[in-house]
């Protein structure tokens, strides 16, 4: 497969090179940028445009070949009046010449001339573009790159006005994902698409030609319509070939400097002096072969394009590799201090050319993992414990092995450590370890718990015991809920170990936030996160963690708008540094606010996402989370079957129904029971939700639970249980789910009107639209008609800006009986059609038409056409229509 020519962004400078043939003799036009920018793919696009317009288009080409050669590039174009090339004519004539020429052939203003690499005009046919130019009887569209060959020629052009120079940078991530998707013409898995991006750095051609060179070797699969990377991406045979170009007659100094480059990221200006010298440096840069910084007084040097490192490094002999990345790593090992950057450095140089000790290496793989590169801080931890690093270096290699999740692997480490004869220390971060990754990331309780059990009986040091015991209490998540993590994690909110107390901060937040304590929740994030910040290598979870506790508590006390901000910002953060973790964390919980807030093709692209995320982590404890709403999100935009389907792969998952989401599991089936129309069956799983949250001190699920009641026809019931638990919290949004549940039950308007703008003020735009329906239902059974008609547009106007289907069971329809002729008549003149054509439709005279819309608009509460339009939604044809809640 080859990837399609596909063309994307560059509409401003698209934009502006139609204007100048719109506009005859408004001058042209000089595109220019680095090799690869989509200078020429950009004014082929033009010359399509001219195309269409009629316009006459031709193409010259400049080359190596022809550029000392007078008019070579435009020998190209034979019977265009090239002129004969005679020893007696001076190049001023030569050039005149063929201008004349030009110019009697456009005479009409008609013609467009594309000049493609401009810059290797021989000095003749400059001339002709400088005379063309001022004429202006030929649109002109050159392309040049940026500081080679005649470039300074052609931009003092532009400072004189002849030309208009179109600078091209790189391509925006944006629109290199889209350029990349429109090329294999499909969708690109994010983290692909993140490579991509930043491999090429946004450089089109390269990016391409990835895409080209990864596909030829088969490191590119298509799977279910999306294309997943498989290995390393790999450059094509082309690239290859324009660098190899470049490097050709290099000085052996040179060389020598772009090798070494080729193994790090970047050299500081001392680093250069020591391998090389500063004229070498400047060489080099003119040629564009590297690139120089400076940042805060600081010179810094790197390969001008990381692929000029891999074209490097393939055509280095073993001996040669061995030298550079022995003198690099011997340079590194000198220094007095090590940044995070430079210890990175030099740990990858030592697993190039061996060596390395193991405090290096250690660092190296924190480093690595705080930055999401779980291969390196495999290879690193390979490394410790291939050169004799011991138990840390197992304990470490279990580390990142569970982080790639690979369990059982990581598990092999951890017994790895025990035939060592650990210390209390080591042990005590092997407990912790398994822990992490046998419950909180596979659900395996019991087997975590013995471990630490046999562990904690081993240890005598109180410091170690906490750190192991803050772990044990997270695990009542799983098996006791909310209330017993709250009552057993408060002696080591205060352990004075920022580690136990980051950690106890994250289980004691969630608690409380399920307990409805919001305030405390917030505190206790914000402690969590400086104990975090606090705490050195290794850090434990995802720093982000704390920050997304915030979210889920913004969200349940009604700051909604709030949350999804921050949670979309983080997101977006996250997908950027290829944190995967992170990631999946923030799409969870933006599915999680469908319940409340609608837009469920929003709330269904996240949970698959999500999904997507921790099925690739093979972590099953949160790819459970992430079935369980997605199955919400299908069930609340209609699709009750589909829902019900999804919910059966928690049974291959194997995981039991743990009391930290088995509410939501209730709900998920309830909510698909009502899309299915089953509203008897779905209040047994409301309910039953309920009773495991009041059961385990869950509030919040006990809360939503009975909320669902409410909402689904069975308010009066539900209007004790939620006035006792909202005594129990501090939630402004839980006050609001008590008023609407009042106001269902007693049918009062006025109560439902002002709940149905608290709920759209919070953000919670479904319960919004869902209280004005009942809102407006109220005020018709008690008479007030025209009141009643204005809630029910703006209901109509929220369900309207809803992204994604939602049932109409909660849709709201005309509020007083139409007759069916009344409701034909209407429906045809909602859709803009005249009283002339609806009579003829309907084989009615005019008068008869315009007596029967003079009803319809007295029982719908309105005075004209615009006004029916808006409701045409919930026009019926049927005799009788109600309100429906």
């Amino acid at each position: 497969m080859e990837p399609a020519d596909a063309f994307v962004g560059r509409a401003t400078e698209l934009l502006t090179l139609t204007q100048l043939m719109d506009t005859p003799r408004s001058g042209s036009a000089l595109i220019t940028g680095p090799t690869g920018a989509g200078k020429s793919r950009l004014a082929y696009e033009a010359l399509r445009q001219a195309d269409v317009r009629g316009l006459s288009t031709h193409v010259v080409r400049a080359s190596v070949a022809s550029y000392c050669i007078p008019l070579g590039a435009f020998s190209s174009r034979p019977g265009h009046g090239l002129p004969e090339l005679r020893s007696t004519l001076t190049a001023t004539e030569l050039a005149d010449q063929y201008v004349e020429a030009q110019n009697l052939g456009a005479a009409s203003g008609n013609v467009v001339l594309m000049v493609d690499d401009a810059h290797l005009l021989d000095d003749i046919s400059m001339l002709v573009v400088e005379r063309l130019a001022e004429s202006g009887n030929v649109l002109l569209v050159l392309t040049a790159r940026t500081g080679e060959g005649k470039f300074e020629t052609l931009t003092d052009m532009c400072s004189r006005g002849l030309l208009t120079q179109l600078p091209l940078g790189p391509l925006d991530r944006t629109e290199a994902y889209a350029l990349a998707e429109q090329s294999l013409d499909g969708e690109v898995e994010s983290s692909l698409a993140r490579q991509l991006f930043e491999y090429s750095e946004g450089n089109p051609l390269l990016l391409l030609e990835l895409l080209r060179g990864s596909l030829e070797n088969d490191r590119l699969i298509l799977s279910n319509g999306t294309w997943h990377l498989q290995g390393e991406l790999n450059a094509s045979a082309r690239i290859r070939e324009v660098v190899e170009s470049r490097l050709r007659g290099l000085g052996k100094g040179e060389v020598k400097l772009l090798e070494l480059l080729a193994f790090v990221d970047h050299l500081t200006k001392d680093a250069v002096e020591h391998f090389s010298d500063i004229d070498t440096l400047t060489a080099l840069e003119e040629r564009a072969l590297i690139k120089t910084v400076l940042n805060q007084r600081q010179l810094s040097t790197s390969l001008a394009h990381p692929i000029y490192g891999d074209v490097l490094r393939s055509n280095m002999s073993g001996l040669r590799v061995h030298l550079a990345t022995q003198s690099l790593a011997e340079y590194y090992e000198s220094r007095s201090e090590l940044t995070d950057d430079t210890c990175l450095q030099l740990a990858s140089l030592r697993l190039v050319c061996g060596g390395g000790d193991f405090t290096t290496m250690q660092r190296a793989v924190h480093i690595a993992l705080s930055r999401h590169d779980s291969d390196l801080a495999l290879d690193c931890a390979n490394n410790a414990v291939e050169n004799g690093g011991g138990v840390p270096a197992h304990i470490l290699r279990a580390r990142v092995l569970s982080k790639r999740g690979e369990f059982e692997k990581a598990d092999q480490a951890i017994a790895g450590c025990l035939v060592l004869t650990p210390t209390e220390e080591q042990l005590a971060e092997a407990a912790v370890l398994r822990l992490d990754f046998q419950a909180f990331y596979q659900g395996h309780v019991d087997d975590a718990l013995q471990f630490a059990a046999t562990a904690e009986e081993r240890i005598s040091d109180e410091r170690l015991k906490q750190r192991v015991a803050v772990r044990r209490v997270g695990t009542l998540l799983h098996t006791d809920g909310p209330k017993a993590v709250a009552d057993a994690v408060q002696p080591l909110l205060d352990a004075g170990a920022t580690e136990v107390e980051s950690w106890a901060c994250m289980l004691a937040a969630w608690a409380y936030f399920r307990l409805g304590k919001c305030d405390e929740a917030y505190r206790t994030t914000y402690r969590g996160e400086a104990a975090q910040a606090a705490h050195s290598y290794p850090t434990d979870w995802y720093p982000e963690v704390h920050l997304l506790e915030r979210c889920y508590v913004d969200a349940g006390v009604g700051r909604v708008e709030e949350a999804r901000s921050s949670a979309q910002t983080a997101m977006a953060k996250a997908e950027r540094d290829g944190a995967d973790e992170a990631y999946g964390g923030y799409a969870l919980f933006l599915s999680s606010l469908v319940q409340d807030c609608g837009h469920t093709d929003d709330a269904r692209t996240n949970a698959e996402a999500a999904q997507s995320t921790y099925r690739k982590l093979g972590v099953p404890v949160y790819l459970s989370d992430a079935i369980v709403h997605l199955a919400i999100a299908l069930a609340m935009a209609g699709h009750g079957d589909e829902a019900l389907e999804s919910l059966e792969a928690l049974a291959d998952i194997g995981m039991p129904d743990y009391w930290y989401f088995s509410p939501e599991l209730h709900q998920a089936r309830a909510w698909a029971n009502v899309a299915n129309g089953m509203r008897q069956d779905a209040k047994t799983h409301f309910l039953e939700s309920a009773h495991i949250g009041t059961r385990t001190g869950d509030l919040l699920g006990a809360l939503t639970a009975w909320h669902g009641c409410a909402r689904i026809g069975f308010p009066r019931q539900a209007v004790e249980p939620i006035r006792r638990l909202v005594r129990q919290t501090d939630s402004d949004l839980a006050r609001m789910r008590l008023d609407h549940t009042i106001g269902l039950a007693t049918r009062d308007a006025i109560l439902l009107q002002k709940v149905s703008e608290d709920f759209a003020s919070a953000g919670a735009d479904l319960l919004a639209a869902e209280a004005a329906v009942g809102a407006a239902s109220a005020l018709q059974r008690d008479g007030a008609t025209r009141i009643a008609e204005n809630w029910h547009r703006r209901a109509t106007a929220m369900f309207r800006q809803q992204r994604g289907a939602i049932p109409t069971v909660w849709k709201p329809r005309p509020v007083r009986d139409l007759t069916k002729a009344e409701a034909d008549t209407a429906a045809l003149a909602a859709h803009g059609r005249s009283n002339a054509d609806i009579a003829k439709a309907l084989n009615l005279s005019v008068r008869t038409v315009e007596n029967r819309l003079q009803r319809v608009y007295v029982k719908l509460g309105i005075n004209n056409r615009r006004a029916l339009a808006e409701l045409s939604e919930g026009l019926e044809t049927a005799s009788k229509t109600e309100w429906s809640n």
